[in-house]
């Protein structure tokens, strides 16, 4: 991801993000298991006498405060790092671009890999990359089909990512 530097940023604060919510949400539900266990505690150490009052009234002012300690601690343990591919999900699924963004994203990984591997970018990768390029821009036109839109080339394909007003004749022809 070194060759896209805004998409790694992008892929990262997402990641951030996403591990920030796992983690609120683990320790939400470390919190409310653990209450509940401490409150077991507390009521089994009260109706049952098991322990004598003073060292019972010890272990509940220590019980308490503990419990949102265990709950961060145990969501820290247990909430896990996204992945990249799961940071350009969410990105597809918010701006609603159907794995656009996620097939960029493993395009340029698989660049960054060959790269790697052989120290130098050759003319076989590059066939590679381009018939993956193809196949997005099949897509694009292939999706525009399916809602009855005839594209004459890629350009107009490309450029209608970026129409947020559309005017039309009375027959219906865009013309650019």
């Amino acid at each position: 991801m070194t060759n896209c530097p805004e998409s790694a940023a992008l892929l990262r604060q997402v990641g951030w993000r996403i591990y920030l919510a796992r983690l609120a949400k683990t320790s939400y539900v470390s919190f409310l298991a653990i209450a509940a266990a401490a409150l077991v505690f507390v009521l089994t150490v009260r109706f049952t006498g098991a322990l004598a009052q003073e060292r019972a009234d010890w272990w509940i002012k220590v019980v308490f405060p503990a419990v949102p300690v265990a709950a961060l601690l145990s969501g820290l343990l247990f909430a896990r790092w996204p992945q990249p591919i799961d940071a350009a999900r969410k990105i597809d699924s918010v701006c609603d671009t159907h794995d656009l963004f996620l097939t960029v994203t493993r395009i340029a990984q698989i660049v960054h890999d060959l790269d790697l591997k052989d120290g130098r970018f050759g003319a076989s990768d590059a066939t590679t990359i381009g018939a993956l390029i193809s196949a997005i821009g099949i897509a694009g036109m292939d999706r525009l089909v399916q809602h009855n839109v005839l594209a004459m080339s890629g350009r107009a394909v490309e450029a209608a990512g970026d129409v947020h007003t559309l005017l039309l004749d009375k027959t219906g022809t865009i013309t650019l």
